[in-house]
């Protein structure tokens, strides 16, 4: 294949794409420059977010402790994600140049414990590869992150998931073209005595929604541990009913409630899921830019019976006013939330909990590159305040702020920021 001109993106065959292993791959070649010589490709990591747990005089004195209980594991998809980031999306049968590109890991799983890992904690995932080109990439990236890749399932003979990412600087929208690998997991790669290796040690679990048969599987070994389950739910997928079941803590996009309640509103759809599903301590919808709002179960002596579309309208005035430079968080009163669709949701002591908003870290329209992954940042920052113990008033700026710097740097990673960046500190302290 003739190599790409400067700054364009060769779109490549599966015969001939990622999953074609012919032809050598060293260890400091990255993909990109590999399958286009001549394209311009972007660095890996943002410079001005050098990976580092220290401050910037060498130390750690000065940062908040590592949490005792860190260990966290990750069940889903990884890729090796070509993004391509162009003026505007192209009409059909246009050829267009790009304005910069990336190869760089991928994936919901990766992504997420990527972003957990430069905060400080200690992450392994399970997935499938192929022993190709594309896999070595996605396994060296993850392990150069500090993440754990030993339980990571290899086939010879197979292919890995790749993904086209097109990055759209007008619209600030990316749209992703997936290919998944081959061949799929067999279940006499997720056995029992494989499901506890994977578990042992850990404290807590994250799924990504994909790989539903393992997922399930892992999952019930995991409840039966008393191991917190986090889960991450996008859209309706093949198995996510039942991963639903096993969820202590759900975070969805902004169109999932409503999709899979059918409830009238966003509010009537929190309070549906919480009574359908018992067991969640608290879910989180995120909505970009908007932030993201939260039900979380909280007991009380005396709740108050609050409408929860009126209650929430009022948070949403509230937090446009209070929003400013920095993340804020609104918090409704402690009650039982009814809807008129959804009734009410009532534990053994007839209390729900608290509605919550937390307003987005601002990024001006001149520094937002890419949103590729900001779903992913947030819920990595989510699963260290979790192992941290901190509340949601803590949680949501710290995942807000993730994410936003995320997308300040083209592709799921390059922009994540470590334990010792000083927004980060001043978040966590």
């Amino acid at each position: 294949m003739a190599a790409a001109a400067p700054g364009s993106v060769a779109i490549l065959s599966r015969n001939g794409g990622p999953g074609n292993s012919s032809g050598s791959f060293r260890k400091s070649t990255s993909v990109a420059s590999w399958l286009c010589p001549r394209a311009k490709v972007s660095t890996n990591i943002n410079p001005s977010l050098s990976v580092k747990s220290k401050n910037d005089q060498g130390d750690d004195s000065d940062l908040p402790p590592l949490p005792s209980k860190r260990t966290v594991v990750g069940v889903g998809t990884v890729t090796l994600d070509f993004l391509a980031k162009v003026e505007s999306y192209p009409e059909p049968d246009a050829k267009i140049r790009s304005t910069d590109s990336l190869a760089q890991g991928g994936g919901n799983v990766g992504n997420a414990l990527t972003a957990a890992a430069r905060l400080g904690l200690s992450p392994r995932i399970f997935s499938k590869v192929g022993k190709d080109a594309a896999g070595i990439r996605i396994l060296e990236e993850l392990e150069g992150d500090g993440v754990d890749v030993s339980h990571v399932v290899v086939a010879d003979e197979g292919v890995s998931p790749f993904t086209y990412v097109i990055v759209d600087e007008k619209t600030k929208t990316r749209t992703c073209i997936h290919t998944p690998g081959y061949p799929p997991l067999e279940p006499d790669e997720y056995s029992s005595s494989a499901i506890a290796s994977l578990l042992s040690g850990a404290d807590l679990l994250y799924l990504d929604g994909r790989i539903p048969d393992a997922a399930i599987a892992i999952a019930e070994e995991a409840s039966k541990r008393g191991l917190p389950i986090i889960l991450d739910a996008e859209r309706k997928r093949e198995g996510l009913d039942t991963l639903l079941t096993y969820a202590d803590y759900l975070v969805t996009s902004a169109k999932f409630p409503l999709a899979w309640t059918e409830a009238p509103s966003l509010g009537e759809a929190l309070v549906l899921l919480a009574s359908k599903l018992p067991r969640l301590k608290f879910v989180i919808v995120t909505q970009g830019s908007a932030g993201c709002v939260m039900l979380e179960r909280k007991l009380s002596d005396k709740p108050e019976v609050l409408d929860v579309n009126q209650t929430l309208q009022s948070m949403w005035e509230k937090a446009q006013v209070s929003s400013g430079s920095k993340p804020t968080v609104v918090s409704s009163k402690v009650g039982v939330l009814r809807g008129v669709k959804a009734g009410s949701v009532e534990n053994e002591e007839g209390c729900v909990g608290r509605l919550l908003i937390g307003t987005a870290d601002f990024v001006p329209s001149a520094e937002l590159v890419d949103t590729t992954g900001a779903g992913d940042a947030f819920i990595g920052a989510v699963m260290y305040c979790l192992c941290a113990g901190l509340p949601p008033e803590r949680m949501l700026p710290v995942g807000s702020f993730v994410a936003a710097a995320k997308c300040r740097a083209l592709g799921a990673r390059t922009g994540l920021p470590p334990r010792g960046d000083a927004r980060v500190v001043s978040c966590l302290l």
